[in-house]
C-alpha cells in the first residue's frame, strides 16, 4: 500500500506540473504522459476496488462464520427443545392415563357412594317399617292378651252354664233316636216365616248344630248334623268365607268339646271361632243372641 500511494504521488505531481506549463515537451510527449496518467489511475482505481472487495469479504466471511456459529448453536439448541418437548409429550400423555385411572376410580366410587346411601335409605325406610310394624304387633299382642283373659272368663261363666245346662238336659238323653230324628225335620229347619241374612243364618246355623250335639250322640248326631247343613247351605252362600268356614269348624269341634273333658283351650277355641263369625259379620255376641 506505500508503493502504490507512492507512485500515486509521484504521477500526480507529474501531472499537475504538466497542466502549469512547468513541462515544455512536445504534444507528443503530453499525449503520452496523459497516457500514462490515465493507466496509473485505472490500475489505482482497480486497486483501490481490490482492497475494498478483499476487505469486505473478510468482513463477510467472518460474519458468515459468526452465523455458521449461531446456526450450529440453535441446531443444538433446537435438538434439546425438540427432545424436551418429546419427554414433555410423553409425561403428558402419562399425566393424562393418570387422570383418566383417577377420574374412572372417582367415579366407581362415587357410584359405590350412591349405592351405598341408597342402600342405607332402604334400610332407613325399612327399619321404619319394623318399627311401626313392631309397635303394631305389640299393640296386638295386648289386645290378645286382654282378649284372652275376657275368653278366660267367658269361658269359666260358660263351663258353669254348660254344667247347668246338662244337668237339665239329664232327662231329654233318653228320647228315642226316632223320635228325635222325626222332629229334626220340624225343630231343625229355617223357620220360612222369618227373612234371614246370610250372616243370621250362619248364626242359626251355629244354635241349631249346638242343639243337635248337646241331645244326641253317635251315628244319630252325625245324621242330623248333615241335615242342618243342607238346610242352611244355599242361606249361607252370601255371607264372608271367613265367617262360613268359622262356624263349619265351630260346628266340626263341637262334638269332641261336649264328649270330652272340656279343657281351656277347647273353650278358648270355640270362642275363638264364635268370635270370628262375630267379626266376619259385624255382630256382637248380646245381638247374636250367645249371652
Amino acid at each position: 500500500m506505500g508503493i502504490i500511494h507512492g507512485s500515486f504521488s509521484n504521477q500526480h505531481d507529474y501531472v499537475f506540473s504538466a497542466m502549469r506549463g512547468e513541462n515544455s515537451a512536445p504534444p507528443n510527449a503530453r499525449s503520452a504522459s496523459v497516457r500514462t496518467i490515465i493507466r496509473w489511475s485505472s490500475k489505482l482505481v482497480l486497486v483501490c476496488i481490490a482492497v475494498i472487495l478483499v476487505s469486505g469479504c473478510g468482513r463477510y466471511k467472518e460474519e458468515l462464520e459468526n452465523a455458521k456459529q449461531q446456526v450450529s448453536n440453535l441446531t443444538v439448541e433446537n435438538k434439546k427443545l425438540t427432545d424436551l418437548s418429546a419427554s414433555l409429550n410423553q409425561e403428558k400423555g402419562r399425566l393424562n392415563d393418570q387422570i383418566k385411572e383417577l377420574s374412572d376410580k372417582y367415579a366407581r366410587a362415587q357410584k359405590e357412594l350412591n349405592d351405598a346411601n341408597k342402600v342405607k335409605s332402604d334400610l332407613s325406610d325399612e327399619n321404619s317399617k319394623l318399627k311401626q310394624q313392631d309397635a303394631a304387633m305389640k299393640e296386638e299382642i295386648a289386645s290378645l292378651k286382654t282378649e284372652r283373659d275376657d275368653l278366660s272368663i267367658e269361658a269359666k261363666e260358660l263351663k258353669q252354664r254348660l254344667s247347668e245346662a246338662l244337668e237339665l238336659a239329664g232327662p231329654s238323653l233318653s228320647v228315642p233316636a226316632r223320635t228325635a230324628l222325626e222332629r229334626s225335620a220340624k225343630e231343625m229347619a229355617p223357620d220360612s216365616r222369618k227373612t234371614l241374612s246370610a250372616c243370621d243364618a250362619v248364626i242359626e246355623f251355629m244354635k241349631r248344630s249346638e242343639s243337635i250335639i248337646r241331645r244326641n250322640k253317635g251315628q244319630e248326631r252325625a245324621e242330623l248334623l248333615q241335615q242342618v247343613k243342607q238346610q242352611y247351605s244355599s242361606l249361607m252362600r252370601d255371607a264372608p268365607e271367613r265367617a262360613t268356614k268359622a262356624a263349619q269348624d265351630w260346628v266340626n269341634e263341637g262334638p269332641g268339646f261336649w264328649d270330652e273333658s272340656s279343657d281351656n283351650d277347647s273353650v278358648f277355641r270355640l270362642l275363638q271361632l264364635r268370635n270370628i263369625v262375630l267379626d266376619a259379620c259385624g255382630k256382637t255376641p248380646s245381638e247374636a243372641g250367645f249371652d
